[in-house]
């Protein structure tokens, strides 16, 4: 509020500078005989300074010329808010004065009483009504404390009494509600006969008896309280309540009907003593008040308690909840708001005086309530459309769009229940720009959503195929390559152009804008040299379709399956699970293992020894059963081939042979190739020679014979 208020300050001051700056440079009218000055002549041959003083004498006669111009401001989305916001306050405002006028009396309170007190015949007659008044309500108290206690045995009896069942119970606070109206009764009538007897004017009895029935109103709805309530008496309790809720509800009951008894006749009492018309409004306006601080008070204190009897044992958590439910569930959340707008919007509609308050207060309770359960019930509907896993931003969009759009309408209607001309404001000059706008914006925003839905849904069933049948089918890998980068750069797009058109429509010019980003466009392009060259050699090389996602290929020494590519890298990983991230630029080699189809290449060894002819047979019996296998009749495209000998190598023979497979699948079909291979040649007894290394050992050397030489050995 502080905010806007300095700005539209801040916007006329600005408007009378301007204002002030336009008069004091407006020039003197002249004369009408003045003639406007003639254009310069040039000669055929016009130099510098002839130019000059020709431009010069013409923006002369442009500034000393009485036509003004004038430049119409544009209008944009702002200005017109602005002024839709104005207007606003401006209504605001005249009802804000006429409602805090109704306050302004109140200190005149004070010099009414003074005027009562120093005036001589005045305060001699409020002490004629305080003595008539203390003998009166004297008598009147005394006869009735005198009654209770005589009735104090047969009440107590009837607290203390057992009672079976409801209808006892029902009768006992019958009897106790019968005993405790004696001595309300005997209080007024010994008020009544006092104040006959003493015969006192009629403004003086006027006073004492509103203050009698005052009193005796207080006392009665104090009694029901209790027949009902019974917050000492448990056993004469009608309402199934605990003791601390009774105590509470009692205890409140008191204060309301107090503050409501008392403050009505005493204002009746003020109507009649001529207290100010200003100052009678004043306080009724002040008890309306009280009394609705009051009720709110209530419904904060108790709103978890009349939220779960609301709720009941309804939780969010439980699933396929039903309207009914849900609305259960949501009104036990924001009945407290809804009460206490209700009492804040029925005394701002009774203290402005509205013609017909009372039949307003109820349509708008009535239509209100309608509302708000025709809003659940959509909110609730629109609930359901759920964004899953491949879930994208328009949904969320739409959704989001919905349930503004049901906002919106659930707040104007219900403004509209409650007697606000909403017309007048949204069918104004202002009023129809900012709605127009509005619309333009939702309108935009709903159709590039829908638009990319489309598209979104188009993309998901390429990358979901499924076959008549309605099962679902593995897509192209070119499919899982560009669709993804197609529906991103759509995504880019159109936030792009949607966002653009929204900051025109709001005034914006977007004209720099675009230019700004033409020449950051340029600056990029010149200063990013390697990125333009990613962006180019990727997208060649995905419009040649030389790799995609989940080909196994290698790129310079960088080897693994394509996990994902973007306009200027590609990431593969290994089959250890590192992930080699590699810009387009550096990619001048691609060997892909998996494009089109697949060789399984296996080179055999055998020993020296071997039948070769038998061996080659024994292969392509392997290879014929394997196309035999259920898991694998679809994975080999031909028959195996067998290319002979291949190497001599130290200690084998090697055979080289080799299967056409599906493109990834070469290494699935070798590895089953080769346990089939070993298993086979084991059957066959052909051997596979593996090098052996052969220790010789060498025969012992005897040893020499001993020589005896001079007896010694």
């Amino acid at each position: 509020m502080k905010k806007i208020s300095c700005i539209f300050l801040a916007f006329v001051f600005l408007s009378l500078g301007v204002v002030s700056v336009t008069q004091a440079a407006a020039p003197v009218a002249a004369p009408a005989q003045q003639e406007e000055p003639a254009a310069p002549v040039i000669s055929s041959t016009p130099n510098l300074k002839t130019i000059d003083n020709a431009i010069g004498q013409r923006l002369q006669a442009l500034v000393t010329s009485g036509d003004s111009l004038e430049v119409e401001p544009q209008e944009t989305f702002g200005t017109r808010s602005l002024g839709l916001i104005l207007t606003l306050f401006e209504a605001l405002r005249a009802h804000g004065e006429s409602f805090f006028t109704n306050f302004t009396a109140v200190p005149q309170v004070g010099a009414w009483l003074n005027q009562q007190y120093n005036d001589v015949v005045l305060s001699a007659r409020w002490a004629d009504i305080g003595q008539l008044l203390a003998l009166v309500l004297g008598g009147a108290v005394a006869m009735g404390m005198l009654a209770q206690f005589a009735l104090s045995s047969p009440r107590l009896h009837l607290i203390r009494r057992h009672n079976h069942n409801f209808a006892e119970r029902l009768a006992s606070s019958a009897g106790w509600l019968i005993l405790s109206l004696v001595s309300m009764v005997l209080f007024v009538g010994t008020a009544l006969i006092l104040m006959n007897e003493s015969a006192p004017p009629r403004l003086e009895r006027y006073v004492v008896m509103n203050v009698i029935y005052a009193i005796a109103l207080q006392r009665m709805v104090r009694l029901l309280a209790n027949f009902l309530l019974a917050p000492y008496a448990p056993r004469l309790r009608i309402v199934p309540l605990g003791d601390s809720y009774s105590r509470y509800l009692q205890l409140w009951i008191r204060r309301i009907s107090f503050v409501m008894v008392y403050g009505y006749f005493c204002i009746d009492v003020a109507r009649l003593v001529r207290v100010p018309a200003a100052t009678i409004a004043s306080l009724n306006s002040l008890l309306g008040l009280v009394i609705v601080v009051m009720a709110i008070v209530i419904i904060v204190q108790k709103r978890s308690l009349i939220a779960m009897l609301i709720r009941g044992d309804i939780t969010p958590s439980m699933p396929n909840l039903n309207i009914w439910q849900s609305l259960r569930l949501w009104l036990a959340r924001i009945w407290h708001q809804l009460a206490i707008a209700y009492l804040v919007i029925g005394y701002a509609i009774t203290m402005l005086g509205v013609g017909g308050g009372f039949s307003l207060m109820l349509r708008g309770t009535i239509l209100t309530l309608v509302i708000l359960v025709v809003m659940r019930m959509l909110l609730h509907a629109v609930a359901g459309f759920r964004t899953g896993a491949g879930a994208n931003i328009s949904r969320l969009v739409l959704r989001s769009m919905f349930y503004l759009s049901v906002w919106m309408a659930a707040v104007l209607s219900i403004v509209a229940s409650w007697g606000v001309d909403v017309s007048s404001i949204l069918f104004n000059p202002w009023g129809q720009r900012v709605t127009g706008s509005a619309l333009f914006i939702i309108v935009t925003i709903l159709v590039a959503a829908v638009g990319y839905e489309s598209l979104y849904s188009y993309i998901d069933r390429k990358l979901n195929p499924k076959d008549s049948s309605g099962r679902s089918i593995a897509p192209s890998a070119r499919s899982l390559t560009l669709l993804p980068l197609a529906r991103n750069a759509a995504l880019i797009t159109i936030i792009g152009v949607v966002s653009l058109m929204i900051l025109s429509e709001l005034g914006v010019n977007i004209a720099p804008l675009l230019a700004g980003a033409g020449v950051i466009g340029v600056a990029i392009g010149f200063g990013s040299q390697s990125l333009v060259k990613d962006f180019i050699t990727g997208l060649f090389i995905l419009m040649e379709d030389t790799i995609a996602i989940g080909d196994a290929v290698k790129i310079g020494d960088h080897s693994g399956v394509v996990e994902s590519m973007t306009i200027r890298t590609i990431r593969l990983r290994s089959v250890n699970g590192d992930l080699h991230i590699l810009p387009f630029s550096e990619v001048t080699m691609i060997v892909n293992s998996t494009k089109d189809f697949a060789y399984a290449v296996m080179d055999i060894g055998v020993a020296y020894d071997s039948d070769l002819q038998h061996v080659i047979k024994s292969l392509k019996e392997v290879g014929e059963a394997l196309r035999e296998v259920p898991a694998y009749i679809n994975l080999i495209i031909e028959p195996i081939e067998i290319f002979g000998v291949e190497q001599l190598a130290d200690s084998a023979v090697i055979i080289r042979c080799r299967l056409k497979t599906l493109p990834g699948k070469q290494w699935e079909i070798r590895r089953a190739f080769l346990l089939r291979v070993k298993e086979k040649f084991d059957v066959e007894k052909i051997e596979i020679p593996y090098p052996t290394v052969k220790h010789i050992a060498a025969a012992p050397i005897a040893a020499p014979e001993a020589v005896v030489e001079d007896g010694v050995t």
